[in-house]
């Protein structure tokens, strides 16, 4: 009888130990939902929504793709309405490259076999960092037409609000397809930014 009660009590702790850590797991893959680059940010941050702006320049090789572009940041910024979640992100177009901190190109850059569809570099003035070491002051964004331009609108669009999320802070959010930070190739089925990207950002921000 007394073993009886002794193996109760240590299944007892078990179960209970077990059930935290399930909440402790459900609660972090909630509260965590996004990554980011070791919390490394862009220096002078995403804008003071309403206030402060930075800016974001389209060169004339992206020219073509300005639509998409415009209306993967105003997805960017305009979410209050839209997921009723409000971010500090307040950038605007410039058309005065050194003035910006979001600099996107389209270019023959990588071979189409390697399935590339865009790309973001890191930069502090002239110098390539690595986001994951340091924080960055601006960020260069290559959309790789030999793949981008087979792409949909709707999956160009959405390529480009992923690379704004890098530039942001974001990293990739493979698992997570209703994510605009997850990889076309793992599944991403939305092409502006979500929930969990602009919990991301007020994290980081």
């Amino acid at each position: 009888k007394g073993k009886c009660k002794i193996v109760s009590k240590k299944f007892k702790l078990a179960l209970a130990t077990l059930l935290i850590a399930a909440l402790l797991i459900s609660q972090s893959a909630v509260a965590f939902a996004y990554t980011t680059f070791n919390n490394h940010v862009l220096n002078g941050g995403v804008g003071n929504y309403g206030y402060n702006n930075r800016y974001y320049y389209i060169t004339s090789s992206a020219g073509g793709y300005s639509s998409l572009i415009t209306s993967a940041m105003n997805d960017w910024i305009y979410t209050t309405s839209r997921l009723g979640i409000t971010t500090p992100i307040s950038f605007l177009r410039t058309y005065t490259q050194s003035s910006s901190v979001m600099d996107i190109y389209a270019g023959y850059y990588i071979p189409q076999d390697r399935g590339v569809v865009g790309y973001t570099t890191f930069w502090i003035y002239g110098t390539r960092v690595d986001p994951m070491a340091s924080n960055w002051g601006w960020g260069k964004i290559r959309l790789n037409q030999p793949n981008y331009d087979w792409l949909s609108a709707y999956d160009k669009q959405g390529t480009a609000a992923h690379e704004m999320g890098h530039v942001m802070g974001l990293n990739e959010n493979n698992s997570n397809p209703g994510s605009v930070m997850c990889q076309l190739a793992y599944g991403r089925y939305v092409n502006s930014a979500q929930a969990d990207d602009c919990n991301g950002i007020n994290y980081l921000y």
